[in-house]
């Protein structure tokens, strides 16, 4: 027992001088193994030491996981910009300006159960149509297919919802003047001043994956991409934008116990 009291207190000592988890995490599994080969006797494997040894180890891998799944910098247009960490408390103060707080009434659109027609300003038209065709026994098909559209009026663009049989929807943005289509992340998120909007979504279906774009908005109502990013370190949960214009995002990690916050600032 002497020698156990010995080895804890030179290990102790050399875990709380340990400059990172990593390090300490190493220690502790020295530690274990050391006093397992040491002390061999059933008594010693099952005692309350050794299992509060295990639950620290098991405690700080966790901490290391969820360290490793957050890196705080994104490159936009060969930038890194910073990712500011904020609390949820600074997130949730912030309401949502979304595709529905920007649309409009649009005479060229045609809509109804079975198809959904939009009318460009260069004359042509193009017509989305549903597929809500059930099988034998009356369930829905895997060709299964579902338009919404809305007007929008911040940027020259209708913005579609195309519901899936299955997994997340499809959207779009669709050109007013000509029926050009840019395939987006999700419904977009406009910053209070209208010059940016971003999109974005996780998913932990079929793989860690995610999408995340920001766009500027020209004086004249069209878009540009000016960044996109697929399976980087973190995915956005959610979107929003503050009164001053910066991009606050909750990111996600598919495998992480909790999201965190950050506020990405675009000048």
């Amino acid at each position: 027992m002497k020698r156990f009291l010995f080895i804890f207190i030179i290990f102790k000592t050399i875990y709380f001088t340990a400059q990172t988890k990593r390090e300490q995490i190493e220690i502790l599994k020295f530690r274990v193994d050391s006093l397992n080969t040491k002390l061999l006797s059933e008594k010693f494997s099952n005692s309350k030491e050794k299992h509060e040894l295990d639950s620290v180890i098991f405690n700080l891998e966790r901490e290391l996981i969820n360290e490793d799944c957050w890196k705080d910098t994104l490159i936009l247009e060969n930038k890194n910009l910073l990712i500011y960490p904020i609390s949820s408390s600074e997130f949730n103060s912030v309401s949502h300006t979304t595709a529905e707080n920007n649309k409009k009434i649009d005479k060229n659109i045609q809509s109804n159960k079975l198809f959904i027609k939009c009318t460009f300003r260069n004359g042509l038209s193009k017509t989305y149509r549903n597929n809500h065709s059930k099988d034998a026994y009356g369930n829905t098909t895997d060709q299964y297919l579902n338009y919404s559209v809305v007007s929008l009026e911040t940027i020259d663009y209708y913005f579609m919802d195309i519901q899936l049989y299955e997994g997340p929807d499809d959207y779009l943005l669709i050109d007013k003047e000509n029926g050009n289509e840019i395939p987006i992340g999700s419904e977009p998120f406009f910053s209070n001043n209208k010059k940016h909007f971003a999109c974005g979504f996780m998913n932990c279906y079929g793989g860690n994956s995610g999408e995340f774009q920001i766009f500027d908005v020209k004086e004249n109502g069209k878009v540009k991409l000016i960044e996109t990013k697929f399976n980087f370190d973190w995915q956005p949960f959610q979107l929003k934008w503050n009164f001053k214009n910066e991009l606050l995002i909750e990111k996600g990690k598919c495998g992480c116990d909790q999201n965190k916050y950050g506020k990405l600032i675009i000048k």
